[in-house]
């Protein structure tokens, strides 16, 4: 019996690796032109928006310089309106892999949003997660990422009873901070483990439960990810930081990590 399942999931791998699809969920794809459309979305949008933004930022710069020689403005005006030009983003602030991310984790979210009968409400804030993604808020990246977020909140609030912390889960956690250099040198798993307060513990409890209702509707689904998507998970507690990217702490890995389907890279 286990050499059948083996040589069975062996050919369920080989039938998932069109290298024209993105990713794999249950019987569905999601191909790589779904993919680029969404991003193709992006780009414009993000283009149009930099260029508008830089179009005003240059102005004000002129308008200070104009100002400055007529005495109506002094040096520090010019700076702080270059300054303002130079901190106008140019760079696209998504990859493709999280145009693929949004795409899955919302096949997963729709799953447990009926499982634990949550809906998405009819007004949403797409202005204001757009303005945190760095994207306007009428691209469809936007619109996926803030109703996945929402949905990740509503079932999330639904979920009652998260067990204690396991030492495997507290050393994933622990082993994610030392790897951002979250944790002071020299930091040991048992002091960092001895040393959590409770508002944090029940935060990274909360994720973890997530984390376990993803895994338990992924499962049977068999995800496949394109490889050069890999690696991917869905984020189900982060830590703020200051000045920095949060700290990722507890997500649910998307298909196999260790995958080496000979996917074609379409690049």
């Amino acid at each position: 019996m286990v050499v059948v399942a083996s040589l069975a999931i062996a050919g369920l791998s080989a039938c998932r690796s069109a290298p024209t699809v993105a990713a794999y969920v249950g019987d569905a794809q999601i191909p790589e032109s779904r993919v680029q459309d969404i991003w193709d979305d992006a780009r414009a949008a993000f283009d149009a928006d930099a260029e508008a933004k830089l179009a005003e930022a240059r102005k004000a710069v002129d308008d200070a310089k104009a100002q400055l020689a007529t005495g109506q403005a002094t040096e520090l005006d010019v700076k702080t309106a270059e300054d303002a030009l130079a901190q106008v983003p140019t760079r696209m602030p998504i990859e493709r892999a999280d145009v693929v991310s949004v795409l899955v984790s919302r096949k997963l979210y729709d799953q447990l949003a009926q499982r634990h009968s949550v809906s998405l409400p009819a007004e949403l804030a797409y202005d204001r997660a757009g303005a945190a993604v760095g994207l306007p808020a009428s691209t469809e990246y936007v619109r996926l990422y803030t109703q996945n977020a929402v949905l990740q909140y509503l079932v999330s609030q639904s979920l009652t009873g998260a067990a204690a912390l396991s030492d495997a889960d507290l050393k994933d956690v622990f082993q994610r901070a030392e790897k951002r250099n979250a944790i002071r040198p020299g930091t040991t798993f048992e002091s960092f483990r001895s040393g959590l307060n409770a508002q944090f513990t029940e935060d990274l409890k909360n994720g973890v439960a997530l984390r376990n209702e993803l895994t338990s509707v992924a499962g049977p689904l068999h995800i496949t990810i394109n490889p050069r998507y890999q690696p991917m998970e869905i984020v189900t507690y982060s830590y703020p930081l200051q000045n920095a990217p949060a700290l990722d702490l507890v997500g649910a890995p998307l298909g196999d990590q260790r995958s080496g389907l000979p996917v074609t890279d379409l690049s």
